[in-house]
């Protein structure tokens, strides 16, 4: 008996020596490092805790006013459990180590009934008006799920008749510093959309939206995650999330302002499989939510991610997207954003959507399963030609796209290896490379790019209704690309071309009527099978 007692000291030895020495600066001083659960965080001697005693300290101050109802391991409900993990994350913030991890034990956090914004949500800006029930305020905190812990919420929230709630946010700075380091693991996120609901606006809108609106008079956006809030861009910070599901979200299930390594989450919309007979109830979705949360929502509802402005890398890797109206957005993106080895299933109008990435871009590895409207879409959002801009999409396979695997308007990609299955029923060019920019009339130049071993039917247009930009330089090599040739008559831009082993037609593809096959200002159609061909 006394053997096993010492062996569990020791243990507890050990653990504790692992937390206070749990990460060793540059210059061999200790750093504090403290592991905290959930459902236990009051009490040093709770299995799972150790704690030094000026964290004790910092605990104690922190739980003072906390219900002795909710200092129980066990038999709390649903509601109460999510009540006490607020707690804990209070504590995490008050904590004073350099690093600290909350683990969340298996179980339903209910955060229905929970109105407000957490108590440490900071002042600035409209972050109280977000109401955020989860808010981090230091840096280097995990929050780590044991056996996928489920955060939800259910039924219309304070303003008694929308739905949608913010579970978790992460501030762009607190007490004068900027948040980093927050890694967020093994937890799944549910809301209460369906789609027999989607048309009920209320299900969308944010239970804070009169006031909501009142700030963002021209529509505001939200997620079950939010980093930052839309508006303002913050300096170099990076968070995680990862391990993590996302089911029924009311709008979106991430927002991010700032960079992020997303991998293996699994993101799951509501939308039923995209076929010609949604396209008008599409419609109808678009203008209620418009008309409801302000016109500056666009489509971005039913979105997995939305990143809306960063100056630090992002990458999004090893996760599953399915029955989504937008995949992953990304705006104003001025460093690196990244889309590796994911998977796409039933995206209704993007599955990746950049706008003005005007660094470095890499969509490479991915699968894109019955798209819609086009599973990639990359748009400049400037009419200068973007010396900086570049992008590497490559060994991506399209499986059954309705219209487009590919539409793009920018400069110096590289874009190969790709192939495109389906069968000889589309209508529609695999890849659309054009000036016209699809976004708020933007017009953009196509040039310089270059299309090696791609199985695709490319369209290069100079877009008639467009402002005049280049489409020169753009170099297509390999035999199982066949490029239409559509150029203005009377461009300021020489059109040239350079073809190697591709079969080349001049015009769009006869078939493809929102090409504008027929369209007067272009150059003549005719047909060349020509290879290692410049044509003026």
């Amino acid at each position: 008996m006394n053997r096993i007692i010492l062996l569990v000291s020791l243990a507890t030895l050990v653990q504790w020596g692992s937390n206070v020495m749990g990460q060793i600066a540059d210059n061999g001083a200790p750093k504090l490092s403290t592991t905290i659960v959930a459902n236990s965080f009051w009490s040093s001697s709770a299995s799972g805790n150790s704690y030094s005693s000026e964290t004790k300290k910092d605990i104690d101050r922190a739980i003072e006013g906390m219900p002795k109802t909710l200092m129980v391991t066990e038999g709390l409900s649903d509601s109460a459990r999510a009540s006490q993990l607020q707690w804990a994350v209070k504590v995490v913030n008050a904590i004073r180590d350099d690093k600290v991890t909350l683990l969340v034990p298996a179980g339903r956090y209910d955060f229905s009934t929970l109105g407000g914004a957490h108590v440490d949500t900071p002042n600035e800006g409209p972050a109280r008006a977000f109401m955020p029930k989860l808010v981090v305020t230091r840096n280097h905190v995990t929050l780590q799920g044991q056996g996928h812990p489920v955060f939800t919420y259910a039924g219309p929230g304070t303003n008694q008749s929308s739905h949608g709630r913010v579970l978790l946010w992460i501030p762009y700075s607190a007490k004068g510093s900027t948040i980093d380091d927050v890694t967020i693991s093994g937890i799944d996120w549910v809301g209460d959309q369906s789609y027999d609901r989607i048309l009920e606006a209320e299900y969308s809108a944010h239970e804070n939206h009169e006031v909501l609106l009142g700030i963002f008079s021209h529509g505001y956006r939200y997620g079950l995650i939010m980093s930052g809030f839309p508006g303002k861009v913050p300096s170099q910070r990076h968070i995680v999330i990862e391990d993590s599901v996302f089911k029924n979200f009311n709008l979106q299930a991430i927002h991010l302002t700032g960079g992020a390594t997303i991998s293996r989450v699994q993101v799951e919309g509501v939308f039923p499989s995209p076929s010609e007979a949604f396209v008008p109830i599409f419609a109808n979705i678009e203008k209620a939510l418009q008309k409801k949360i302000g016109p500056h929502l666009g489509d971005a509802f039913q979105t997995a991610i939305e990143q809306d402005g960063s100056n630090s890398t992002t990458t999004v890797r090893d996760s599953e997207f399915s029955h989504l109206n937008e995949g992953l957005q990304c705006g104003y993106n001025e460093e690196r954003f990244e889309v590796l080895s994911n998977r796409f299933q039933a995206v209704f109008d993007h599955s990746v959507y950049i706008l003005s990435n005007r660094q470095n871009l890499r969509i490479v590895g991915n699968q894109f399963t019955s798209p819609w409207e086009a599973a990639i879409k990359v748009g400049a959002s400037s009419t200068a030609l973007p010396l900086r801009y570049s992008a590497e999409i490559a060994a991506n396979v399209f499986k059954e796209p309705h219209k487009y695997s590919l539409l793009f308007s920018g400069s110096f990609a590289n874009v190969h290896d790709n192939r495109t299955q389906h069968d000889d029923s589309s209508s529609f060019p695999d890849y659309r490379i054009t000036t016209g920019g699809g976004q708020a009339g933007w017009s953009n130049h196509a040039m310089e790019n270059r299309f090696v071993n791609n199985q695709a039917i490319i369209l290069l247009e100079q877009f008639v209704d467009a402002e005049d930009r280049s489409i020169a330089g753009n170099v297509f090599e390999g035999e199982k690309q066949t490029v239409y040739f559509h150029a203005k008559e009377n461009s300021a831009f020489p059109a040239v071309i350079d073809v190697a082993g591709s079969r080349l037609i001049y015009g769009a593809p006869p078939q493809c009527t929102q090409c504008y096959p027929n369209a007067t200002g272009y150059l003549s159609r005719k047909e060349t099978n020509r290879s290692n061909s410049g044509v003026q």
